[in-house]
């Protein structure tokens, strides 16, 4: 397609390349009753001259671009010609013996077999996130343990006290008040 297009322009460019219009500057001149004195017109002519040999050699690249280009659509459009036969010809090959039912066959099974695999994919992503959870689960359940028997430590003394204190109030009570309370 790039080849194409560039075919186009380059085709565009040859029709548009046309030697500079000169014989306008001699008519105006010549209109005008002012003739161009030999030295001028020898000068003229080569300007003249020269344009034209531009213009051609510019003619002459395009066309050489144009050959190219041509050539190298042409050996691609020959390779692909060949490709597409020997492609033709393996399916042929592949029809004939069977083989490309089995092929067809095949491909189907691995395309099924892709699917499942994305699927075991998903729940071996999904179980492992659940995992990962369960852990976090497990590491915040031990954490909170460790803060519950640091805080049973922490209140161990003040609990022995209470107890120790309502050991002599219950004594005290039960006594009728003639224990006495510390």
């Amino acid at each position: 397609m790039i080849d194409r297009k560039n075919l186009a322009q380059l085709e565009e460019a040859i029709e548009e390349e046309q030697p500079p219009e000169s014989e306008y500057v001699e008519r105006i001149y010549a209109e005008l009753g002012v003739a161009f004195p030999n030295g001028v017109r020898k000068s003229y002519e080569d300007v003249r001259d020269f344009h034209d040999s531009v213009v051609r050699n510019r003619r002459y690249y395009l066309e050489s671009e144009i050959r190219t280009l041509r050539d190298r659509m042409n050996a691609r459009r020959e390779l692909l010609r060949r490709v597409d036969a020997r492609r033709a010809e393996i399916m042929g090959t592949l029809e004939h013996g069977g083989a490309l039912g089995s092929f067809v066959s095949l491909q189907k099974v691995l395309a099924r077999d892709q699917a499942d695999v994305q699927v075991l994919r998903n729940k071996f992503e999904a179980a492992d996130a659940l995992e990962a959870t369960d852990r976090q689960i497990k590491a915040r359940r031990v954490e909170l343990q460790d803060r519950m028997s640091v805080d049973l430590s922490e209140r161990e003394v003040a609990v022995t006290e209470a107890t120790v204190l309502f050991s002599d109030y219950a004594r005290v009570v039960i006594s009728g008040g003639n224990a006495k309370c510390p």
